[in-house]
């Protein structure tokens, strides 16, 4: 490149004309990516769908964490019994269960109705068993998320009082910060 006011050649990468003076911008230089833009290789994808992912699951503060809580979060997390979950993700499912069995007994009508009488119990039976699990596993967090251990669970065994001491554990906030069992879900 040229020095506009003398027209003397200006070396690359330097800010101004060693024969008069005069600041001079030398023009961007091109770099050829180190791979044709239209292909990038799949580490590069997996690597920056990582991280988008990341930035989106970190939760801002007043922002909750357990916005993207669904219903059906205790089922993706089947058989999770570590970590915590906020009172959304559990009462969310204790909504969805409740929901499947209102609409349980309705199927099992219709079963009894083209076939044999004893299909209907027996799909009851199968959803009850499918969704053990993550009737343990959601409870399990939730009392971590309140700082208690999931043996806490044991205490519904207690006749009379034990639904009613479980229930006031699950409407319980969460403790705030991180605890013994991971990160606040709700991002505080």
């Amino acid at each position: 490149m040229n020095c506009p006011y003398c027209d003397n050649p200006v070396p690359p990468n330097v800010g101004e004309c060693p024969s008069c003076g005069a600041r001079v911008q030398q023009p961007p230089q091109y770099q050829q990516p180190p791979y044709p833009p239209q292909y990038p290789p799949p580490q590069y994808q997996q690597q920056q769908y990582r991280q988008q992912f990341a930035q989106q699951q970190q939760a801002t503060p007043g922002n909750s964490g357990a916005a993207n809580v669904t219903m059906f979060t205790a089922l993706r997390r089947f058989g999770d019994f570590s970590g915590r979950s906020c009172r959304k993700e559990f009462w969310l499912w204790v909504l969805f269960e409740f929901i499947m069995f209102l609409v349980v007994p309705f199927v099992n009508m219709l079963l009894v109705m083209d076939g044999e009488p004893d299909d209907g119990p027996k799909l009851s039976f199968v959803i009850g068993l499918v969704c053990l699990v993550p009737n343990l596993s959601v409870a399990v967090r939730r009392l971590h998320d309140t700082g208690r251990s999931g043996w806490n669970l044991m205490v519904g065994f207690i006749p009379c009082v034990g639904g009613l001491i479980l229930l006031i554990f699950m409407l319980l906030d969460s403790t705030p910060g991180t605890n013994q069992y991971g990160p606040n879900p709700k991002g505080m």
